[in-house]
C-alpha cells in the first residue's frame, strides 16, 4: 500500500503531467485535480480546452473525466499522471472532431446583401479613417512601417473578436482574409490606387 510519500509523488507527477499538456498543446488546455463528494465522489481529473464555438464547447460535455473514489485512493495513486494523460487526450479528440463553424451568411436564408456590403464598406471607410492619424501619432522610436504592423495586429485583434461574436471558425475568418488582400492587390495592379485613399504610404 502506498504511503505518504508515495501520495504526494503521484500528485506531484499528475500536475506535473497538466503543465505539460499546458505548454505542449496550442489550444489553452487547461487540467484541474478536484475534490468531489456526493454522487461519483472521489479524487476527480477534469480537462477542458477554451472553445472556440458553441460546437467545441458541447462537443467537451460529459469528456475529459477520471475520478478515482476515494476509497480506493491509497491503492491507485500510482494511476494520476496517466489518468491525467487519458482526460487531455479525450478532450482535444473531442474538439477536434466538433463541427467547424461556417460564416453565418453562408448558412442563414434570405441574407439582405445590399445591407451586408454597405455595412462592410462603412467599416472599411471607417477603419480607414481611423488608421492614418494612428500611425502619425506613433512614437518617435518606431518606424512607420513597424507602426503600420502595429496598427495590423489591433485590426486583426478587433476581427478576430467580431469573428467570434458571429461564430465563424478560424478558417472561415483567415478564408475571408486572404480574399480581402487579393481584392486589394488586384486593385493596386489594375492602377485603382485612388480606390484606396487615403493612402497609408505616402
Amino acid at each position: 500500500m502506498p504511503n505518504q510519500t508515495d501520495m504526494g509523488a503521484a500528485f506531484a507527477a499528475a500536475l506535473a503531467r497538466a503543465e505539460h499538456h499546458r505548454r505542449r498543446s496550442p489550444r489553452k488546455v487547461r487540467v484541474r485535480l478536484l475534490t468531489q463528494w456526493g454522487e461519483g465522489e472521489g479524487l476527480t481529473v477534469q480537462a477542458r480546452i477554451a472553445g472556440r464555438g458553441e460546437a467545441e464547447i458541447l462537443a467537451q460535455e460529459g469528456l475529459g473525466v477520471r475520478v478515482i473514489p476515494w476509497a480506493e485512493l491509497d491503492q491507485r495513486a500510482g494511476e494520476l499522471p496517466a489518468l491525467v494523460d487519458a482526460a487531455v487526450e479525450e478532450i482535444e479528440a473531442a474538439a477536434a472532431a466538433a463541427p467547424v463553424p461556417a460564416r453565418p451568411s453562408h448558412v442563414e436564408d434570405s441574407v439582405d446583401w445590399e445591407a451586408y456590403e454597405t455595412i462592410a464598406e462603412a467599416a472599411y471607410a471607417q477603419v480607414l479613417a481611423e488608421m492614418r492619424p494612428l500611425t502619425e501619432r506613433a512614437p518617435a522610436s518606431l518606424s512607420r512601417a513597424v507602426a503600420l504592423e502595429a496598427v495590423f495586429l489591433g485590426l486583426m485583434k478587433a476581427a478576430a473578436l467580431a469573428s467570434v461574436g458571429a461564430g465563424m471558425g478560424k478558417d472561415e475568418a483567415r478564408e475571408m482574409l486572404e480574399d480581402a488582400v487579393a481584392e486589394l492587390l488586384g486593385r493596386l495592379a489594375e492602377g485603382h490606387r485612388a480606390s484606396l485613399s487615403p493612402r497609408l504610404d505616402a
